[in-house]
């Protein structure tokens, strides 16, 4: 009969999304003993953290500096040789095209483990330990980057939703879907769930508040377009990501999550169904 073998310290956005859609990769991965080699960082991924590391290197030097040695863990995190000059020219390609003033950038890389008390805003009795890697603090919002297409051969679109994109340079319109007062989840609920609990780390819990994305984005020939998203999280939507992480916690530490993998008997068979499962989009 299968156990719960190790017990997680903590929580996270990607640890919930996990375990919601991939549970039986979230058994062998965060809860099962067994000592599983990392998978290797994908070129998508990669890239990703590259223009990560050029974007929070320039914010950092130019006005942080008191936090320098965060860049050689930064550094470390880009896993894939060849991602490095790709990375380093998506952020060449990000400042050419679109407005960038340091002065709006607060904090970067803000890393905090938080105690979730959900009871005094939720109704929810439960205290959920919760860590979060914050990519930025701008204009006194919650911010973050992603980068989209440049593995594609076909590219990406931006997510609907957006208020305004720059198309190599040339600023455009926002998009037939955007309102004033519209919220996060409508456009990714991923997305939403992400920013929902970095705000928490700034005490807007129960409060309703606006988090802003810049999507890099890249069509067939690697011509980048970024859209930009402002959005809103809700108390409502703040409850509804609240009451997951109380739930998977309670799953985990009552041993129900076992429940929701493929067999309460046979590690093998878990492990063939946590190969087939994709938890990150």
């Amino acid at each position: 009969m299968l156990e719960i073998e190790r017990y997680p310290s903590f929580l996270s956005p990607s640890a919930l999304l996990m375990a919601e859609t991939s549970p039986n990769k979230f058994y062998i991965n965060r809860l099962s003993a067994l000592n599983i080699e990392k998978e290797p960082q994908t070129l998508a991924a990669a890239i990703g953290s590259a223009f990560d590391y050029y974007i929070k290197e320039k914010i950092i030097t130019d006005k942080l500096q008191h936090k320098i040695l965060i860049l050689s863990e930064l550094k470390k995190s880009i896993e894939v040789k060849e991602a490095n000059n790709i990375g380093k020219e998506i952020f060449n390609k990000y400042l050419e095209n679109v407005p960038f003033d340091i002065n709006e950038y607060q904090d970067v890389e803000i890393c905090k483990h938080i105690g979730l008390n959900l009871m005094e805003f939720f109704n929810i009795k439960s205290i959920v330990p919760i860590y979060m890697k914050i990519d930025a603090i701008k204009n006194n919002k919650i911010h973050d980057w992603k980068v989209s297409g440049w593995t594609s051969i076909m590219g990406t679109s931006p997510k609907p939703g957006y208020y305004c994109i720059w198309d190599n340079g040339r600023p455009k319109s926002c998009h037939e879907n955007y309102y004033e007062n519209i919220e996060l989840q409508e456009i990714d609920v991923n997305w939403a769930t992400q920013l929902c609990t970095y705000g928490w780390y700034l005490g807007l819990m129960g409060k309703k508040f606006l988090v802003t994305i810049d999507l890099l984005c890249f069509n067939g020939r690697n011509e980048l377009r970024v859209a930009k998203y402002q959005a809103w999280i809700t108390p409502e939507f703040q409850k509804s990501v609240a009451t997951r992480y109380a739930l998977l916690w309670q799953s985990i530490l009552t041993e129900k999550f076992l429940d929701r993998i493929v067999s309460h008997n046979d590690i093998n068979l878990v492990f063939i169904a946590s190969q087939n499962e994709t938890w990150w989009s």
